[in-house]
């Protein structure tokens, strides 16, 4: 595994801004980006929470932010969980999220790096939901590090 420093940021303190009911079909959350009703499980509440980290924090504006959007790996259809786009529209922030109970391990970092292959972003980012790690990419070096705080987007 890589030598990494996690980041720390509470994501418990923005469970205030989520919207929660309770349907026929269980508990759902609310999603501002994608403006519906989505179930809860334990992945979708950790997107949830970092996207209200992103609001609230970091001031992101939400037509930058996109979610569970389909794109083209090794010739096989995939979702990345969140992205952040630039002025230019392009993607400069990549999150993949994982459960409350999922290790943020090399598979993870395997992922993200595949789905990176395609969109080609500045930073990207892996959250549990309590470790989150974030790296710069550097197209030109072909080269990663490790950020010790989210990146300025």
């Amino acid at each position: 595994m890589f030598e990494s420093k996690a980041v720390h940021i509470d994501l418990k303190e923005y469970a205030r801004h989520l919207q929660t009911r309770t349907s026929p079909s269980g508990k759902q959350l609310f999603c501002p980006i994608r403006k519906k009703w989505i179930v809860l499980q334990p992945e979708e509440l950790v997107r949830q929470l970092f996207i209200q980290y992103l609001l609230h924090k970091r001031n992101i504006s939400i037509k930058r932010i996109s979610v569970e959007v389909m794109i083209q790996v090794n010739q096989q259809t995939k979702r990345y969980d969140l992205a952040i786009a630039d002025a230019q529209g392009q993607i400069d922030f990549l999150l993949e999220c994982k459960s409350f109970n999922e290790p943020i391990n090399t598979k993870v970092y395997q992922q993200i790096g595949n789905y990176n292959l395609e969109l080609e972003s500045k930073y990207i980012g892996l959250s549990n939901g309590i470790i989150h790690h974030f790296l710069y990419i550097d197209r030109k070096t072909n080269s990663f590090k490790f950020l010790d705080e989210f990146p300025s987007l």
